[in-house]
This record gives C-alpha cells, sequence and structure tokens, in this order.
C-alpha cells in the first residue's frame, strides 16, 4: 500500500512539471499591437581596447561638431572594457541618418 501511494504522488509531481514548466520556459512580454518602441538597441564595435583603459561610451542625440553641444545633449554613458558593446538608448535617436 505504501508504495502504491509513493508511485502515485511522483506521478502526480511528473504531470505537474508537465504541465507547468512549459507555460514558464515559454514565456514571453510581447508589446501591444501598433504599441510604440521606446528605446533602440544598439551595437558598436571599436579597435582594440587596452585591458587597464578607463573607457566609456557615450551617445548623445543630434549631430555636433563640438564637443561642448554634444555634451550637453548625451542620453546615455555606458562603460566598455571591450571592443564590442550593446547599448540601449531610451529616448528616440532621431536626428542621425538612417535612424
Amino acid at each position: 500500500m505504501f508504495a502504491y501511494s509513493c508511485s502515485f504522488v511522483r506521478n502526480v509531481v511528473k504531470l505537474l512539471v508537465f504541465l507547468v514548466l512549459p507555460s514558464n520556459v515559454f514565456a514571453q512580454v510581447l508589446p501591444v499591437k501598433d504599441a510604440k518602441l521606446n528605446y533602440r538597441i544598439i551595437g558598436f564595435s571599436f579597435p582594440d581596447i587596452p585591458a587597464n583603459a578607463n573607457s566609456k561610451l557615450e551617445i548623445a542625440e543630434g549631430y555636433y561638431n563640438n564637443i561642448d553641444s554634444f555634451q550637453k545633449n548625451i542620453i546615455t554613458t555606458q562603460k566598455c572594457n571591450k571592443n564590442r558593446v550593446v547599448a540601449k538608448c531610451l529616448h528616440s535617436v532621431n536626428n542621425i541618418p538612417g535612424g
């Protein structure tokens, strides 16, 4: 009798795992139809950066010819110690050609 109840409990646990696991594995959040995306994910690559370098990636909205205007419009800053970075821009970057 005890062996029967353990086997039954194991089967119930397997069934619950079988039913619950796929819903957790395939769960995802999708935007509402016709929703506007308020950020962009942009990939950057650079020449090799020395391991001890203190580098950072700064992104400004717009197109600027001098450093002062650029620094006033920075929308994101990210430290980078590798020659590839993926950055998330929270604002629309409309003034960049192709943006």
